[in-house]
């Protein structure tokens, strides 16, 4: 069906712009927002992820303070309006694309927000990744990853929690195209979930991003790293102008807490088009995957319930939690980044078997 963005000139096939290339049910589109307070006492977190092929957009909204987390996840009818998402109370606004983007939750009564994100990097796009397996797709995906700044509110079961750009750190992704499900095949009797180092962050006048693959064979792929100057009225947020410069990344050492893969220290070299630099990561929080529906046991995201919109409340606490347990393995966490004497913040996804 027809919508605005059939105006502009910028289709790649006969179809309107809005019509998915594939009818593979795993095709999706996802925003992930990190917002954690400098202090490491407490962090927001949000994916939005909308299913075309399955009619369905959901949302999940978690809020950490110390160890507990307090989350509202939604899903709903995947309507035809992309100038914002909507999913049920929570809302989704461009108000300027890749600059400024706005998430409202409203009329929902245990939850609501008003949270601005503004970016302060350009759209760090990483090399496209495409996998098969058993002589299917299971990943064909492109993602971007920016820095940034937020104001706003959060009010919830833990309270009220007011971010500021001072003293907290916000970073985002946006990602589409295929990503199959675990055990989505008759095939899939043996662990197929790939390892995987991830990091979005800044350092003085600098973004760093940086992200390693292995299959659960250990074979490697989708290896990448980019440095690039913060935003300014000499860099783009987009196109040739950002300075971004694509390289490698090795990470040199790491430490965990025990029996958690909970990182301590990391230590990663990445190259870049001038010289290689060494990235040093400390942790200052955790914020359980399960807050945002990541391998969440009773809530899923592409997963249609019987009745729509569903909006359900979890809460957490990562004490009672057995973290050497598998699914328990994924691990978020803010981080301090230094490089070369100078201190930023970041944040790491990362899971390893």
């Amino acid at each position: 069906m027809l919508s605005i963005f059939d105006e502009y000139p910028i289709h790649q096939t006969s179809e309107p712009v809005d019509h998915p290339a594939s009818s593979d049910p795993n095709v999706y589109e996802r925003f992930y927002f990190s917002f954690f307070e400098k202090s490491g006492t407490a962090a927001v977190g949000l994916t939005v992820t909308l299913h075309p092929n399955r009619g369905l957009v959901d949302a999940a909204l978690g809020v950490t303070t110390g160890k507990c987390y307090e989350s509202l996840m939604i899903s709903d009818v995947l309507g035809s309006e992309r100038e914002s998402i909507r999913c049920g109370p929570l809302r989704l606004e461009f108000l300027e694309p890749m600059r400024h983007l706005k998430i409202i939750v409203e009329g929902h009564p245990d939850f609501s927000a008003a949270i601005d994100f503004r970016a302060t990097s350009p759209a760090i796009t990483e090399e496209r990744v495409v996998r098969s397996r058993q002589r299917r797709v299971v990943q064909d995906r492109t993602r971007y990853a920016q820095c940034g700044v937020v104001d706003g509110t959060v009010s919830g079961p833990a309270g009220v929690i007011v971010m500021d750009d001072q003293s907290w750190t916000a970073v985002r992704d946006h990602s589409w195209g295929i990503w199959d499900g675990p055990k989505a095949h008759s095939a899939d009797v043996k662990p197929a979930s790939p390892s995987f180092f991830w990091l979005i962050g800044s350092v003085g006048s600098t973004a760093v991003q940086a992200v390693t693959h292995a299959e659960a064979d250990g074979t490697p792929y989708g290896e990448y790293a980019a440095m690039c100057p913060l935003l300014s009225p000499a860099v783009d947020a987009v196109g040739a102008g950002t300075g971004q410069s694509p390289g490698g990344v090795k990470i040199l050492d790491i430490s965990y807490v025990q029996d958690t893969n909970h990182v301590k220290t990391a230590e990663l070299a990445i190259s870049g088009s001038d010289r290689d630099r060494v990235v040093v990561l400390e942790s200052l929080c955790v914020i359980h995957p399960h807050s945002i529906g990541y391998s969440h046991p009773e809530w899923r995201s592409g997963t249609v319930p019987d009745q729509l919109p569903s909006i359900r409340r979890f809460s957490g606490d990562l004490g009672e939690f057995d973290l050497s347990d598998p699914q328990h393995r994924r691990a978020l966490q803010g981080v301090a980044i230094k490089c070369e004497g100078v201190t930023g913040y970041g944040v790491i996804d990362q899971f390893s078997r």
